[in-house]
């Protein structure tokens, strides 16, 4: 027998065993397939600020566990009056996949939770927080955002930092009318993956455990996968220093084009989760093999953004302070398919974002002073 057709009879009936277990899985455990599927309210974006655009009308009722609806204005929200109802302040959040409500229920966000608060203690004025958050965006997106959102007619603009938005952006970025950039397509390995997630109720169930054991083993580096999410937190570098000098750029475009509208503006930081003590930054170390230092812990980038935001005159919140108060295995996201996520906070971590910014900028909303 040729040594191809001794491989041929194991490989079939490897192959065959996978499709028993595949199918007993769908009858026995049947898993949720559109747990990562974001193409069903996404589409690529003509725009070259943003990788993605949300689709009006769509959803996924079971994206990173929790129901996603997009509304007719292309927004994760309830539907929104325009123009705007009388006796009503209106809040519109710009922020990245943080503020989209990745892993949690549109109310359980932290903005929604902001709403809660100031809805309960109204003398007459209605309040209304909405969402203008997108998944994998920067500030580029937050700038072209605001430049095209006057329908929405918003009194205040929230923006939603977090430290994954610190980077290098090119001078274009103002640009209605910059070039297109050339994205280079994903490798083969991480098509399949993304296909196989979406149709194999046996591949959905053992990818988490399968990519945790991945970087454990150092088999995938997470320095180099997911170490733009971190760069803020890495020791000083010319290239850090000139990442923070385009981003604070960015940030004061963005606060001008908010003044030049009229719209007050206030700014949010949401910290990282190895940011909040020894024992969470040595976990990542461990468990994904990052290379941070000590400095991480020093809150460095939120004094840097406080800093600029007072030379701004601009009100900001910085959750590190208040996050470290609180119990920080709860603040996270965790599910049955993300065993742990150090960027997008937990339903407990969105409520407690939520009250600190009522606590900061309810007073002055209330006085007319947020700008």
């Amino acid at each position: 027998m040729p040594w191809y057709a001794k491989l041929l009879i194991p490989l079939l009936s490897l192959l065959l065993s996978l499709v028993v277990v595949e199918f007993a899985i769908r009858v026995v455990a049947p898993q949720n397939t559109g747990f990562y599927d974001y193409g069903q309210f996404t589409k690529p974006s003509e725009a070259p600020w943003q990788q993605a655009e949300l689709v009006p009308n769509t959803g996924n009722p079971g994206y990173t566990g929790v129901s996603v609806e997009i509304n007719s204005r292309a927004l994760r929200d309830r539907e929104i009056s325009v123009p705007k109802p009388a006796d009503t302040y209106r809040v519109l959040t710009i922020g990245d996949s943080v503020t989209f409500g990745y892993g949690v229920e549109l109310d359980e966000i932290y903005f929604k939770v902001f709403e809660e608060r100031l809805n309960a203690n109204t003398g007459g004025t209605r309040f209304e927080v909405i969402n203008g958050g997108l998944i994998a965006a920067a500030l580029e997106y937050h700038y072209h955002f605001l430049r095209l959102a006057d329908t929405l007619e918003p009194d205040l603009i929230l923006i939603g930092l977090v430290l994954n938005d610190i980077k290098a952006y090119p001078d274009y970025s103002l640009d209605p009318e910059q070039p297109l950039r050339v994205s280079s397509a994903p490798g083969i390995i991480r098509q399949i993956s993304a296909f196989m997630r979406i149709n194999s109720h046996l591949y959905q169930m053992v990818y988490s455990s399968v990519k945790g054991i991945l970087y454990e083993l150092g088999i995938l580096d997470a320095n180099e996968l997911l170490g733009y999410n971190f760069a803020a937190l890495k020791e000083s570098s010319a290239e850090l220093e000139f990442a923070w000098e385009k981003s604070f750029w960015m940030l004061e475009n963005i606060i001008s084009l908010a003044r030049d509208k009229d719209y007050e503006i206030a700014l949010v930081i949401f910290p990282l989760e190895m940011q909040l003590n020894e024992a969470a930054l040595n976990n990542y170390r461990r468990s994904l093999g990052l290379t941070l230092g000590d400095s991480a812990l020093s809150g460095n980038p939120q004094d840097r953004l406080r800093h600029f935001a007072e030379s701004q005159n601009v009100p900001i919140v910085d959750l590190l302070p208040v996050y470290r108060g609180k119990p920080a295995e709860k603040l996270f996201l965790r599910n049955k398919s993300i065993s742990a996520d150090p960027v997008h906070p937990s339903v407990f971590g969105h409520r407690v974002a939520g009250e600190a910014i009522y606590r900061t900028l309810s007073p002055l909303i209330n006085a007319g002073n947020v700008d």
